[in-house]
């Protein structure tokens, strides 16, 4: 007899988005998820794009609203060079009814998916983690250990399917000898997320791109008060910068604007990445999200494609088919 039609491991975006659409199609579910909390203090992704929109929307339009009243939208985005306004332009936009871009730290988009799960009568299982399942496949269904963390206890859940959403190091793809490649030449930027004390640029509160001799940046409204600037390392700086010397290096790019900065809630440097799976599932074992696909924290890549990647709605509907 089995536990749950589906086990989902991992409770990121796309962990919750995918058990909320397998509940949509009927199916019993369990989602687990290793860490005691959500991860993250709202400084992940924070773009979520007009297709994604969409899949909320056909879920449940009640499900979209939320998530635009919460979030910031814009239309246009100014590009500065040398400290004038060069353009301004129109985001690009397929058919879709969302005519904007829309900006929202991760953490309360994780909220309100959360939230929308619960309402459907299914709670993430936190502190629990994914032991194994490998030789563990038995005619229609598969048979994974798990952990509960806090107690040490181990037990056995048998499910149908089993669907790895653990992100960039998965447990899943590595049980299943799935091999991750770098597909995309590297390149470097700086992130950090502020609160803005004072600025003299105009459009602060929009979408920017500011580039002169001292390079380029990106400066983005993400709610809460923050922003997020995302500076692309240029020929000049040798190594890392640290904290105060992107801020002096923003400082730099801005001019004859000045800003002036609060709060810095989260600077990093990455590699703009971009890593594929050799496959996506395995027998009844299926890879979702950054386990299958990862990219570097740009644009929202990962979360919007995580989301809306054929791994997601065609297992749904390879699933809903085949029982």
């Amino acid at each position: 007899m089995l536990d749950a039609d589906i086990l989902v491991v991992g409770a990121g975006p796309v962990g919750v988005f995918t058990a909320i659409l397998l509940v949509k199609f009927g199916f019993k579910i369990r989602i687990i998820d290793q860490y005691p909390e959500p991860i993250g203090n709202g400084s992940q992704a924070c773009c979520v794009n007009s297709r994604t929109l969409e899949f909320l929307h056909s879920i449940d339009p009640a499900l979209a609203q939320e998530v635009l009243l919460a979030a910031t939208t814009f239309t246009h985005t100014y590009w500065y060079r040398n400290g004038a306004l060069i353009m301004q332009k129109i985001p690009i936009q397929s058919d879709s009814r969302f005519t904007h871009t829309t900006h929202l730290q991760q953490s309360r988009y994780m909220e309100i998916l959360t939230a929308h799960l619960a309402c459907q009568g299914v709670h993430i299982e936190r502190s629990t983690r994914l032991v194994d399942f490998e030789g563990r496949f038995e005619g229609d269904g598969v048979s994974a250990m798990i952990e509960d963390l806090e107690t040490s206890a181990t037990s056995t859940v048998e499910i149908a399917y089993l669907i790895g959403a653990d992100g960039i190091k998965s447990v899943t793809r590595m049980r299943l000898g799935i091999s991750i490649k770098d597909i995309c030449p590297t390149m470097s930027w700086h992130m950090m997320d502020a609160i803005i004390g004072h600025s003299t640029l105009p459009t602060i509160g929009e979408r920017n791109r500011i580039e002169n001799k001292y390079g380029t940046v990106h400066s983005v409204a993400i709610g809460g008060g923050f922003h997020r600037f995302s500076l692309h390392i240029c020929s000049d700086i040798t190594g890392d910068l640290g904290q105060e010397e992107m801020i002096e290096r923003i400082k730099l790019i801005v001019l004859p604007f000045e800003i002036e900065f609060k709060t810095v809630d989260r600077f990093f440097r990455y590699n703009l990445n971009h890593f594929v799976a050799e496959e996506f599932s395995q027998d009844r074992v299926f890879l979702v999200g950054d386990a299958a696909h990862n990219f570097s924290p740009i644009c929202g890549l990962s979360l919007n494609t995580g989301l809306a990647d054929r791994s997601v709605g065609s297992l749904c509907f390879a699933v809903s088919t085949s029982e």
